[in-house]
C-alpha cells in the first residue's frame, strides 16, 4: 500500500483534479512494471494548511503513524513483519511508532535539509539507489 501526505494541496501549490491525475499515473506506471499497490492511504490535513478546510491536527500526518495502523487494520497486515519505505525523517519516525522496520532512501534529488536530515535519521535500513531498496526488500522478506 501507499501511505503518504499531501503538502502540495495543504498548502494550495497543487488542486485535487492534479493530485488525482499524479496518483493514476502512478497506479498506471506500476501496474506497467507489473507491481500495483492495494490501495493508497492519503492524509490531505496539515495544521498550518492554507486551505482552511485542510487545517487540522490529526493522528494520520506523518511522523504519527494512524495512515499506517490503519492500512494494518484494513489489509490485515502483521506490522511486525512489514517494513516502511520513505525518504523523509518523517517517514522514519511514522514507522518506528507503528512498530515496522524502516528504510530511509535518500537521493539526490531532494532539497538539501530533506536530504541532510534524511541521512541523519536513524533507521534501520539506508538506500541510495532503488537497485539498494530492492536488495533489502528480497533479503528482509526472505527472512520471514
Amino acid at each position: 500500500e501507499m501511505i503518504k501526505s499531501q503538502s502540495n494541496l495543504q498548502e494550495g501549490k497543487m488542486d485535487q483534479k492534479t493530485s488525482d491525475a499524479i496518483e493514476n499515473k502512478v497506479h498506471r506506471l506500476l501496474k506497467e512494471r507489473g507491481a500495483f499497490a492495494d490501495k493508497a492511504f492519503i492524509c490531505p490535513h496539515h495544521p498550518d494548511a492554507v486551505v482552511a478546510r485542510l487545517k487540522k491536527a490529526c493522528g494520520c500526518r506523518k511522523p504519527k503513524p494512524g495512515l499506517i495502523l490503519q492500512a494494518a487494520k484494513d489489509l490485515d497486515i502483521d506490522l511486525h513483519g512489514s517494513i516502511f519505505l520513505g525518504d523523509k525523517a518523517s517517514d522514519v519516525l511514522a514507522g518506528r511508532a507503528a512498530g515496522v522496520k524502516t528504510i530511509i532512501y535518500t537521493h539526490n534529488e531532494d532539497e538539501p535539509g530533506k536530504s541532510l536530515e534524511s541521512e541523519r535519521i536513524k533507521s534501520d535500513y539506508k538506500a541510495s539507489s532503488a537497485n539498494e531498496v530492492l536488495l533489502i526488500l528480497e533479503k528482509f522478506f526472505k527472512s520471514k
